[in-house]
């Protein structure tokens, strides 16, 4: 989900939301 919703929307504010929205990272 590389670009998805809450992909670099919740990168630096929620990292933890961030890994679920991108389990590639």
């Amino acid at each position: 989900m590389d670009g998805g919703p809450g992909s670099k929307m919740y990168e630096g504010r929620t990292n933890k939301f961030y890994t679920v929205c991108t389990p590639h990272v």
